[in-house]
Formats: structure tokens, C-alpha cells, sequence
């Protein structure tokens, strides 16, 4: 088993679905237990989620341990789609990391530059 203390310590991590977010379908896998599920899933069991997440202070992806989803509201969907092939379905208001810090999808243009992390 991998120990993520050292790692987890430095953020935590509130996973949304509705309102400002992900679709509550987004699947998140658990990266200590390998355990996939929805995000309404993981909301139903009630049990905190280690994924990768961007620290900035260091740079890079690490382990870090996230709450349980919970449901914040209705919102319309958007299907983001990068360059590269990686595609997010979130909210208007879900912010992404772009050169200029954290953005909200409602103010990133067709070109910028976004971060998407898949496992």
C-alpha cells in the first residue's frame, strides 16, 4: 500500500458534481484501493477518494486525498476537448489550470492553454 501522508498534507480537494463541476457520471478511480466509481457513486458510499491531483507548490501531480462528492445544484454541461484528445464534461464555472492561474470555463477561448489530468 502506497503511504500518501507526506503527499495529502499539503491540500485538500473537494470533488463537486451539478452547479461549478463535473457531471455527476464522471468516473474518479480510487488511486490506493483501484476502486472505480461514479462520482454519485462515490457521493452514495460516503468514502474519501485518494487521485492525482496538480500541487503547484511542488510542480507536479501527486497523491492526495479528496471528501466524498456531493451534489451542489443543476447547471448545463460542456463537452471540453483538448488538442491532444483528453476530453472533460463540466460546468461553465469549473475552473481549469491555465497559464494565467485558475479559470473558469466561461472565461477560456478556443486556443488557450488548459491542464487536464487523466490517470
Amino acid at each position: 500500500m502506497t503511504d500518501i501522508s507526506k503527499e495529502a498534507k499539503y491540500t485538500e480537494g473537494v470533488a463537486l458534481w451539478g452547479k461549478g463541476s463535473f457531471k455527476k457520471d464522471t468516473i474518479l478511480k480510487d488511486e490506493i484501493s483501484d476502486e472505480i466509481h461514479t462520482l454519485e457513486e462515490w457521493s452514495k458510499l460516503g468514502k474519501k477518494i485518494v487521485i492525482r491531483a496538480y500541487a503547484f507548490n511542488k510542480k507536479k501531480v501527486v497523491l492526495t486525498e479528496i471528501d466524498p462528492p456531493f451534489f451542489e445544484g443543476k447547471d448545463k454541461i460542456y463537452r471540453i476537448k483538448t488538442k491532444s484528445g483528453k476530453i472533460a464534461y463540466v460546468t461553465r464555472d469549473h475552473k481549469f489550470i491555465t497559464n494565467r492561474g485558475w479559470t473558469k470555463l466561461k472565461n477560456i477561448k478556443v486556443g488557450n492553454m488548459v491542464k487536464i489530468e487523466n490517470g
